[in-house]
């Protein structure tokens, strides 16, 4: 992906100015600043949900090979749905189940769990399961880390990385979000770039 001069703007108010970057195979874009800066607004443009003032976005990859997780909302939460329900829209009702457990964030105890009583880190392994097996080349992500506790925290950066180290050679790249961060021996685990939006 190649991104220049980008630029966008909201009833009158410069949200993104003159951004440029390039994100390559292997590589993790780790995009952080405060609430309410533009963050998840970053993301919506370089997908075309919201339209750009200005500059070019170009993506070495079909459209159909972008994975994305928006944040969770709480609208989100009220589905009739388990977990493997969940997972089964994603693939035609087809599961892999060795494929979804070599990913190690979910176990097959999860699956019958109900996506209204699951906990928020459950949601999020699931979804991230969910975009994980239909192997997109560029996977981005709206604050997967957000709230998460300790061991859930590890299983999404352990795939993350796995991800990212494509096992069967093919080129990947992940566009994150994170309000929490990475710690410096997390951050270590990823070739990676940062934008901070907001604060200049």
């Amino acid at each position: 992906m190649k991104v220049t001069n980008l630029g966008y703007a909201i009833a009158g108010k410069t949200i993104l100015n003159n951004l440029c970057v390039e994100l390559r195979s292997g590589q993790l874009l780790f995009i952080t600043g405060p609430n309410g800066a533009g963050k998840s607004t970053l993301l919506k443009v370089l997908l075309g949900q919201f339209p750009r003032k200005s500059g070019d976005i170009r993506f070495f990859v079909p459209m159909d090979r972008i994975g994305y997780i928006p944040q969770l909302a709480n609208t989100e939460t009220h589905l009739p749905l388990t977990l493997r329900d969940v997972l089964k829209i994603s693939v035609d009702g087809l599961l892999n189940l060795d494929a979804i457990f070599k990913l190690a964030l979910i176990e097959n105890r999860d699956l019958d769990l109900r996506w209204n009583t699951a906990s928020g880190g459950e949601r999020k392994r699931v979804l991230l399961t969910r975009a994980l097996i239909k192997d997109p080349a560029l996977l981005i992500l709206d604050e997967p880390l957000n709230h998460l506790d300790s061991d859930s925290r590890t299983r999404t950066i352990s795939a993350l990385r796995d991800f990212l180290q494509s096992p069967n050679g093919l080129p990947k790249a992940l566009i994150l979000v994170s309000h929490d961060g990475f710690s410096s021996s997390e951050l270590s685990l990823f070739d990676s770039r940062a934008i901070t939006i907001g604060g200049g």
